[in-house]
């Protein structure tokens, strides 16, 4: 289950998850996630150990973690990740705990 950790201005506009306090235990670690300000809006997602940058349109808001993680896949194959690793680290990714930012520095 990995962390997202969001900006302030993403945190008040996400559906709201249950989760938080608990490690992180997918081979990734932790993304950090904020709103870029285009149009249409999309959350650029980027990885806190490989600086791997993920955009997703925000809408709809209901599924865009979900389009996350399927972005995140073609990616990791895109640049030769082992789809079995792909696999297992999308299963890990399915639960995830939301927490607001520790490093403003991977969101602005």
């Amino acid at each position: 289950m990995p962390t997202i950790r969001c900006a302030q201005k993403l945190l008040k506009r996400r559906p709201k998850t249950a989760t938080q306090g608990l490690v992180t235990t997918t081979v990734l670690g932790d993304w950090y996630a904020n709103i870029l300000l285009v149009e249409p809006e999309v959350v650029l997602y980027i990885n806190e150990r490989t600086l791997l940058c993920v955009p997703v349109p925000m809408l709809p808001m209901e599924d865009f973690y979900e389009r996350f993680i399927e972005q995140m896949a073609y990616l990791l194959h895109d640049i030769g990740v082992p789809v079995t690793q792909i696999r297992e680290e999308m299963e890990q990714m399915r639960a995830y705990q939301v927490e607001p930012t520790q490093s403003m520095s991977m969101v602005t």
